[in-house]
């Protein structure tokens, strides 16, 4: 049985263990490719992908000259600057519709992208220019006085022109999502200063900011917890679900909180907002007595609400059909909870590998969770790899395959990246940067070579 492996051409999985009466499901590598020169650390620099409705998949990043470009796209020339952006678009087969540069001369950092029903990509990140282009319309066009400063834009479904492109004043670690209609929603980890009328709160840390590129309109903004950060923001129907951590007393706990306590000194909440009239539905506190970190949080087509991230907490909401119900009281664990529809029942809550969760998919279709866990701990992992993982070679982060309806492990594996996405064929991609030249590639994908061993690709 082969797979893809880090170090060589193909690895061989070992079935010893196995047991002939169990179902084996094997997830196979379908398509590798490398794709150009990433300047820059791995793990580092936020690494994004998403995949839009027609199965095109998109990344971004950093990178620095020699970066492989298609023709009529905004950007074919690096700017310098130490990096600029590239965002890359493929189709469903793994060829490049389009591939461009994006930024100045003064370096750029990407944080997230998203892709809405048209194509277009949608992109967050930070720079160091005055000079960044900015469009007529943006909300802010004049750079804020310190060293680097936020932005926010839209590049066309074709690669070939910025529809949109904001700096972002004052704003602390954002992350952002969008809607069915393309409007904007991003959280901020500070207090903001373009607050609406109708905000909850003036003061405070923690901004829901909600824009309309169409005729630059800010629809909703305001302060949303005390003080801490907001890690994650999900627009999902008609709600805006946001998760985040802090000191206690962070939030105001609605009458139908699940945990309307703050007991650790760095408790994790979850917020649930109208997205109509922006009030509040549903708001508490998520975690035990220690520290507690929430890294993203999903919900499916029915309402179900699945929350992962790291906890120090003895006193975890773990339930008894749970996957691991101990942990080690000093170090981190990751956790899985899983919650109905606006948290009225917790229907699961389970420790999974030591260290954290950074990321997570669901296939609903199948009722399958795809959850990434990063700084791992090699032996304890290696423990629980199971014979069929597409990795079986030790690298620095790990993919759980988790079924939620029958609350069992389907598989673990190591993974090369911390990110992932899914598509409507099930199709799981993740991506990265690599100094090995023997990276494991499938033949269909475009042919690179390279010599340095310094340069990532």
């Amino acid at each position: 049985i082969v797979f893809g492996d880090w170090s060589s051409d193909v690895c061989s999985s070992d079935l010893n263990s196995f047991k002939n009466y169990d179902r084996l499901i094997i997830d196979p590598i379908v398509y590798s490719s490398f794709f150009g020169n990433i300047g820059g650390i791995p793990g580092y620099y936020r690494e994004t992908i998403e995949i839009d409705t027609f199965n095109n998949v998109y990344v971004g990043g950093m990178t620095t000259s020699g970066f492989y470009t298609t023709s009529d796209v905004v950007n074919i020339t690096y700017n310098g600057g130490g990096n600029d952006l590239f965002f890359v678009k493929f189709n469903s087969s793994g060829k490049i519709i389009y591939s461009t540069y994006f930024g100045t001369g003064d370096g750029e950092y990407l944080n997230s992208i998203k892709v809405d029903l048209n194509s277009n990509l949608y992109f967050l990140g930070k720079t160091n220019s005055f000079n960044f282009p900015i469009t007529s319309d943006a909300f802010c066009s004049e750079k804020d006085a310190s060293t680097f400063c936020y932005f926010f834009g839209i590049l066309s479904s074709n690669g070939s022109s910025l529809n949109y492109s904001s700096y972002l004043p004052n704003a602390n670690d954002p992350f952002f999502d969008i809607d069915e209609n393309g409007i904007i929603y991003i959280i901020i980890s500070n207090f903001a200063s373009f607050l609406t009328p109708n905000a909850y709160s003036y003061v405070g840390e923690g901004c829901l900011f909600v824009y309309n590129h169409i005729g630059n309109s800010t629809l909703f903004s305001s302060n949303i917890c005390n003080e801490g950060h907001m890690s994650y923001i999900k627009v999902n129907a008609d709600l805006i679900y946001i998760v985040g951590g802090g000191s206690q007393n962070i939030i105001n706990p609605t009458l139908n909180a699940y945990d309307s306590i703050s007991e650790g000194d760095d408790e994790g909440f979850l917020t649930i907002i109208n997205k109509t009239d922006f009030t509040i539905v549903y708001s508490s506190y998520i975690g035990g007595e220690d520290s507690d970190v929430i890294s993203a949080i999903k919900i499916d087509a029915t309402g179900m609400i699945f929350i992962i991230g790291a906890t120090r907490s003895i006193a975890f909401p773990i339930t008894q059909n749970a996957y691991r119900t101990t942990r080690d009281p000093v170090d981190y664990i990751s956790f899985l909870l899983i919650f109905s529809p606006l948290c009225e029942d917790l229907l699961y809550g389970s420790y999974l590998i030591k260290d954290d969760a950074t990321d997570l998919e669901i296939d609903e279709k199948n009722s399958i969770l795809y959850i990434v866990t990063s700084f791992l701990d090699p032996n304890e992992y290696s423990i629980t790899l199971s014979p069929n993982a597409p990795f079986s070679d030790v690298l620095p982060y790990g993919l759980l395959k988790f079924n939620y309806k029958t609350y069992s492990m389907i598989y673990s594996s190591f993974l090369p990246t911390d990110i992932i996405c899914i598509d409507d064929r099930e199709y799981v991609y993740f991506y990265g940067a690599t100094t090995n030249v023997s990276y494991p590639t499938t033949q269909i994908g475009r042919a690179h070579v390279w010599t340095p061993v310094t340069e990532y690709d």
